[in-house]
């Protein structure tokens, strides 16, 4: 089955170049998302999730510019950079919350948004790679 952009219906097809940085970028999250569940130490998270970020501009947006992206994997590619820097400010915040009750709602926040670009990285790395 042919994956294809949410919006445009256009078939999202990730260059081969840009799998090993997805993975390692999805394999981060996971351990993010998995240590929401057994922690409350909000540094542990910022540490991850400052890992993920230099994996995402050194293994992703950096190769990205020298290739031919479709509007598809752009696009795809635009959203989890967004979600990347709305995590960031979700985590900043964590860690400022005092309340408990601030600080659950705030780790809520933090894993929806885990949640959907673990979605994301899903989507393009099931994609048929680009030849």
């Amino acid at each position: 089955m042919k994956q294809t952009h949410p919006h445009s219906g256009e078939s999202v097809v990730l260059p081969a170049e840009l799998k090993p940085g997805y993975t390692a970028l999805r394999e981060t999250l996971g351990e993010m998302q998995g240590a929401i569940a057994s922690t409350t130490n909000s540094s542990q998270l910022q540490t991850q999730f400052k890992t993920a970020q230099t994996q995402f501009q050194q293994e992703i947006l950096t190769p990205s510019a020298d290739l031919a992206l479709s509007s598809a994997v752009q696009s795809a590619q635009t959203e989890v950079n967004r979600l990347m820097r709305l995590l960031g400010t979700d985590v900043t915040f964590l860690r400022s919350a005092k309340q408990a009750d601030t600080q659950a709602k705030r780790l809520r926040q933090v894993s929806d948004r885990l949640s959907r670009l673990l979605e994301f990285c899903d989507g393009l790395l099931t994609a048929p790679e680009e030849s």
